[in-house]
């Protein structure tokens, strides 16, 4: 039996960060919503648990250890079974690595739902959101996907009405940001009064980088900002025409740029619904 599956990114309309907790991450409130932009993952049965990379697009730092998420995800629900269980997994990224677009969280709750039904596990959705929460704090809600609020320190969510957003853009500047360091330089910057919106703190690793895209796209985009803890950003436009346009001015740019869409909660879970009838 082969199971495939598709791993759709994300992106943060708005982050904002609280103090530090006593479990050493950061009270937040955000607003996640997912986009058209996915990797692909497979999963057969096999006698121990791996996984290949079948293709170096934004893959050429990614470690195929238990190190990766992926691997994490399986090993924590292969701890949960009184039996052997194994796996072979093959991912082919197309999701930006660093870049605020959530894909090594993703392909970590889509992991835990495929082999969910894979092994024969019989994890209840609740047991497997309670797993996702143990592997990373924006894995929850890959399990729920459209637009969503994460609270806590993210894997509290609550789906809300969607927003729709047909034209949007990606634009990342080729760079990995490592979230433990924007919030350690948030820290730095803050003395944990009113939650902040960590996109207007200005960071040494993004400064240069998010003026420039601002600066482009600002005459056309209805709405942009950074995604996440970066580098991504994404830039919102009110016509296919406009998306284009931008599109267009950017392309000789050496960054990155991606059109893409909002995903729906209901479009989403077809999606998770496909993983699990197979």
């Amino acid at each position: 039996m082969i199971i495939k599956a598709r791993a759709y990114g994300k992106i943060n309309w708005l982050l904002e960060v609280g103090h530090l907790r006593s479990d050493n991450y950061h009270e937040l409130s955000t607003l996640f919503q997912t986009i058209d932009l996915y990797d692909e993952l497979s999963f057969s049965l096999a006698e121990s648990i791996s996984l290949k990379i079948v293709d170096q697009n934004f893959s050429a730092n990614l470690p195929i250890d238990k190190s990766n998420l992926v691997i994490k995800a399986a090993n924590l629900l292969a701890s949960c079974l009184s039996r052997p269980v194994g796996v072979n997994i093959e991912l082919k990224k197309s999701i930006p690595l660093g870049g605020g677009l959530g894909g090594g969280s993703a392909d970590a709750a889509i992991t835990l739902l495929a082999l969910n039904k894979l092994w024969q596990a019989g994890l209840s959705q609740s047991e497997l959101i309670e797993l996702a929460a143990r592997l990373g704090s924006d894995v929850p809600f890959f399990l729920f996907g459209g637009t969503a609020w994460g609270k806590g320190r993210g894997t509290e969510i609550t789906t809300t009405p969607d927003i729709i957003a047909p034209y949007l853009l990606l634009v990342n500047p080729r760079i990995e940001i490592s979230t433990y360091s924007v919030y350690l330089e948030f820290d730095c910057l803050t003395n944990y009064g009113q939650m902040s919106t960590l996109a207007t703190y200005f960071f040494t690793s993004t400064e240069t980088l998010f003026a420039k895209i601002k600066n482009s796209l600002s005459p056309m985009a209805k709405a942009m900002l950074m995604s996440g803890s970066g580098a991504t950003v994404w830039a919102h436009f009110p016509s296919a025409s406009s998306q284009e346009n931008a599109y267009q001015v950017l392309a000789s740019s050496d960054w990155l740029v991606i059109k893409s869409r909002t995903v729906s909660h209901q479009e989403y879970q077809q999606s998770l619904l496909q993983i699990i009838e197979q």
